[in-house]
């Protein structure tokens, strides 16, 4: 292969490689979805023979050297078909799959979907090895009970990840301006220091906290010490 032209510099006349590529450096060789939320996978809303995978998008990495990243969105709900067991329980693994025939298979990009919602059947529980050759991101893991058609909550394992998990840190500090003793009685709880409560914007995508306290200056005048702290964050 040789050294590809840069972006930029001919207009939009740019090989489909070269925008994958630029796709792949950008999400820093990483894929999985975008949100939190998104093509989450979930039962039909009359239970039935099938799952939904709701919208969104996600970033998978080509399996071939140098084949770069796709991007996909899937806007609404899509159902996907899943076959009923016999005498015998399976588990299956939803992905969702590009088939770029550059790199793989026969689709043709002008009459079929390259990107598509895939169910690999009768998989071991915790087998993930089929994705290996496979340029396919994981959302589920589906274990059926034998002799069963409909599939519910509890049968669907969430597998996805977000392509760039996304974080925000904020500092707060507080300098009482005197010195303070410590309130309240031992079994007790005490709002201390009164200065360290803050409003906090909490963004739509947050599903976790981490909450780092320090303390510093602190001095022990007579006898032995025991102390617990709790931050609240909300009502927890």
């Amino acid at each position: 292969m040789t050294l590809q032209p840069p972006m930029m510099v001919r207009g939009a006349d740019h090989s489909a490689r070269a925008m994958r590529l630029m796709i792949r450096d950008l999400a820093r060789g990483r894929q999985g979805v975008a949100g939190s939320e998104d093509l989450k996978v979930r039962p039909l809303e009359t239970t039935g023979p099938g799952v939904r995978v709701g919208d969104g998008s996600a970033l998978i990495h080509g399996a071939r050297p140098w084949q770069g990243a796709y991007t996909q969105s899937n806007i609404g709900d899509t159902v996907v078909d899943v076959l009923p067991t016999g005498p015998v329980a399976r588990t299956d693994l939803l992905v969702l799959r590009i088939e770029d025939p550059e790199f793989e298979g026969d689709r043709d990009p002008r009459r079929q979907n390259i990107g598509y919602f895939h169910l690999i059947q009768n998989i071991g529980s915790e087998d993930t090895t089929a994705l290996r050759e496979m340029t396919a991101i994981p959302l589920a893991r589906i274990t059926i009970p034998r002799n069963t058609a409909t599939i519910t909550a509890e049968m669907i394992t969430d597998l996805r990840r977000l392509a760039n998990p996304r974080t925000e840190r904020t500092l707060r500090t507080v300098h009482p301006t005197t010195t303070e003793k410590v309130p309240g009685k031992h079994g007790q709880w005490a709002a201390w220091p009164k200065e360290a409560a803050w409003d906090l914007d909490v963004p739509a995508w947050a599903t976790t906290a981490t909450i780092v306290v320090t303390l510093s200056g602190l001095r022990a005048e007579a006898g032995s010490v025991y102390a617990e702290l709790r931050t609240r964050l909300g009502e927890r």
